[in-house]
């Protein structure tokens, strides 16, 4: 279920780039937190604990704000969009947030370095397949790529790929997908921050006041986690049943390690 989810995502993002701009397609991906965070409130009894925690709804709040403002507030403003490539970037950012939920569901038990590689080796091959049936080279043009162009892509599927999809699931396993998915937001403006550092890009006033939100609400949603898990560890026998899956480390819940 997950490599359908991220290889349904994978194709839909990449075809929106080809009908509106990087940025505005980059933004709408925006939409996976909100997908996520159903998912999540709908499969998982454990996470729906947070529909009760101020914390978690205020740092979820500067969060969107924070990733909304990170967006527009840029030097060079959003634009250039149709109504398909936005749909087709929408539906993306939709089955990205509909895979991290079925991350947690189908990969409970299994360690994030594990569950990786499986659902890397399965999304490649849809990939492949696509790209060998419907490319005009066969996928052949790769072998055209200079030794710098190597470089860059192999470096950017080790980094962006490989370590931040470990990351991922090492962060759903431990704050829950609702938790995990706000904080991965913070995303365009460590980017942002990057771009700095390497490539001398500014970023406006209005991103730095964004940004410093937008970690600050991240705080307040790992705070809101520290404490719904106080609470299930504390909480007795007669405690209405709290189902907790993780892909990894044992849980203590209700004083007994499972």
């Amino acid at each position: 279920m997950p490599t359908f989810f991220n290889s349904i995502g994978q194709t839909f993002f990449a075809f929106a780039v080809y009908y509106i701009e990087p940025g505005l397609a980059a933004f709408l991906l925006r939409v996976s937190l909100v997908s996520s965070t159903l998912g999540a409130f709908l499969l998982f009894a454990d996470e729906r604990a947070m529909l009760r925690s101020r914390l978690f709804w205020t740092g979820m709040a500067m969060i969107v704000i924070g990733s909304i403002s990170t967006m527009m507030l840029s030097v060079h403003p959003i634009s250039g969009g149709s109504g398909f490539g936005m749909m087709l970037a929408a539906m993306a950012g939709i089955f990205f947030g509909m895979y991290g939920v079925s991350v947690r569901a189908c990969m409970r038990g299994v360690r994030p370095t594990d569950s990786f590689s499986a659902i890397a080796t399965l999304t490649a091959l849809m990939m492949i397949t696509m790209m060998v049936l419907k490319s005009p080279t066969h996928g052949m043009g790769v072998f055209d790529l200079s030794a710098e162009n190597w470089f860059w892509l192999v470096l950017s599927a080790v980094i962006g790929i490989a370590i931040g999809h470990i990351f991922y699931y090492a962060a759903i396993a431990r704050l829950g997908v609702a938790v995990a998915a706000a904080i991965v937001q913070l995303s365009p403006f460590l980017c942002g921050i990057g771009s700095v550092l390497i490539f001398g890009e500014l970023l406006t006033p209005g991103q730095w006041v964004a940004g410093a939100g937008m970690v600050v609400g991240a705080s307040l949603l790992i705070r809101a986690e520290q404490l719904r898990g106080k609470t299930v560890a504390t909480s007795g026998p007669s405690a209405v049943p709290v189902e907790v899956e993780v892909a990894g480390d044992a849980v203590v819940v209700a004083g007994e390690k499972i």
